[in-house]
């Protein structure tokens, strides 16, 4: 059995985490060396019986030599002393640690050489996991009479002391140090701890980092698995919900096609798609460290219909529709030149009060030519000796206008403002021609429009910021003149390039 009792030193130590483990003394004769083990918090202590030779762990072993009759006593500063009382009949056996035995008791003195731990040197340290480190230390030379119990591990990233009695031994003593943040900067002390004190903190251990937290494969799903989208209308594309390990990056395959854009930090895809395309499957892959997941995404882009009064993909209004056959466009007026890659279809007016934001909600008077070009002609049009309002020449605009600007007419004339204007974040705007202002008078002035009369007769004005004085075209009749329309009436007629005229720019998609 085992008797607790309180020897007369005491000793302060800090304590946070414990780790199980336990002191071995070495083997002796159980009369000549007797193991002691001691709470150095409580002080309380007991004596081991042959043949227990461990304590168990934070508590502080001690060895203990009996005094022979026939040696000296070992007393004085550098020795302690303890007194074992134990039965005499065989049939009992137990041991105390008391100041004196009873008579019937035996009476057994022990001594030990007092020893204070060495200060220990760390040698390195390196992470060996997200949250742990270990801490190599030369092994100090073995004190026979009191063993290190334990060691204080102080964290000077955090400040937190931790009491550590489990090592790793060989050519170098490890200590494991384990519950730390994961991608943080550490360095340590260690103090040894045995029976007869404290020893000072070592020198300060080299920086050590530990690992990335470890990231789980990814996994995510889409908000929506297809979608069918006009051109020209803003899709509602999906967005990305993880549900596994973070997400590093996005890609997608094939390319978001035109007007969509595809986020690869989020995943999203969004946009407005200006391209008529067929079902296309499109793989989105989300990849990290360890590895990468996939899903698809169905998107089709189907023609939009518009007809005459919808506001158009520039945010004007459309006024002209040709679904059967369709026009030239484009600034090369080819059968290839619309938005989309073929025919024109459609002519679509800038708002009122395009040019300065609908305050007021007017059309500006601009010149056609400026000063240095109001006697040349422009080579690349094709001048009109009699006002054309034939359909062949419906989306030209586009062509006579990029001439006109070529030639080095800026935005205070006509061609150069419509062209620089930019509704609806596209840059195809122009000046019309004859035969496409034409088309703008009747629908400005004819509540019934379409589908007479075939020429603008003029009238009352029907949509707002319209006036019924003349508009210029971007047809040229000579060097010196260019072609305008009434919206009062439908005339049109020829004016010098330096007269200041309306200007209300067109596209055609």
């Amino acid at each position: 059995m085992f008797l607790w009792s309180k020897p007369k030193f005491s000793f302060a130590v800090i304590t946070l985490s414990l780790v199980f483990a336990a002191f071995s003394a070495p083997i002796s004769s159980a009369q000549d060396v007797l193991t002691s083990c001691t709470n150095l918090t409580t002080h309380a202590q007991i004596a081991l019986k042959s043949p227990q030779r461990s304590c168990a762990s934070y508590l502080a072993p001690a060895i203990w030599h009996a005094e022979k009759v026939d040696t000296a006593v070992h007393v004085g500063p550098n020795f302690a002393t303890l007194r074992v009382c134990t039965s005499p009949n065989f049939s009992s056996s137990y041991q105390q640690i008391r100041p004196s035995c009873e008579r019937y008791q035996k009476t057994t003195d022990y001594y030990r050489l007092i020893s204070a731990p060495k200060v220990p040197m760390i040698s390195s340290a390196w992470a060996s996991s997200y949250d742990g480190v270990i801490l190599s230390f030369n092994p100090e030379t073995v004190v026979a009479d009191s063993p290190i119990a334990y060691y204080l591990v102080k964290n000077l990233t955090t400040g937190i002391t931790t009491k550590i009695s489990k090592v790793s031994l060989g050519n170098h003593t490890q200590i494991h140090i384990s519950n730390l943040s994961p991608k943080t900067a550490y360095t340590f002390t260690i103090a040894s701890v045995n029976i007869d004190g404290t020893s000072g903190p070592s020198s300060i251990s080299a920086e050590v980092t530990t690992y990335p937290l470890p990231v789980g494969a990814p996994a995510f799903t889409l908000s929506a698995s297809s979608e069918s989208r006009s051109a020209n209308s803003a899709a509602t594309g999906f967005t990305v919900n993880s549900t596994g390990g973070a997400i590093a990056s996005f890609a997608i395959s094939p390319a978001a096609p035109a007007g969509m854009s595809f986020n690869t930090s989020t995943g999203a895809f969004s946009g407005t798609p200006t391209t008529v395309a067929s079902a296309t499957i499109y793989t989105i892959t989300a990849t990290n460290s360890t590895g990468s997941a996939s899903a698809t995404f169905s998107f089709t882009v189907t023609a939009a219909i518009y007809s005459i009064g919808m506001t158009g993909p520039g945010g004007g209004t459309i006024f002209y529709v040709d679904l059967v056959t369709g026009f030239n466009c484009g600034s090369g007026f080819t059968s290839t030149g619309s938005p989309s890659g073929g025919l024109c279809h459609y002519l679509e007016a800038a708002p009122s009060g395009w040019h300065n934001g609908g305050v007021p909600a007017t059309d500006p008077t601009l010149i056609w030519a400026v000063v240095a070009q109001q006697a040349n002609d422009v080579a690349a049009i094709t001048n009109e000796a009699v006002k054309n309002n034939s359909s062949a020449t419906l989306g030209l605009g586009y062509l006579n206008s990029v001439a006109i600007v070529n030639q080095g007419n800026d935005v205070t004339t006509a061609a150069g403002a419509a062209r620089a204007y930019s509704g609806g974040s596209l840059n195809d705007w122009y000046l019309p021609t004859t035969s496409e202002l034409n088309q703008l008078c009747r629908w400005a002035v004819d509540p019934n429009f379409p589908p007479h009369p075939a020429v603008c007769a003029g009238g009352t004005i029907g949509k707002p910021g319209f006036d019924t004085n003349g508009y210029w075209s971007s047809s040229e009749e000579t060097a010196t003149y260019g072609w305008y329309q009434f919206m009062s009436n439908g005339y049109a007629y020829t004016g010098f390039k330096p007269s200041a005229r309306f200007v209300r720019p067109i596209r055609a998609f």
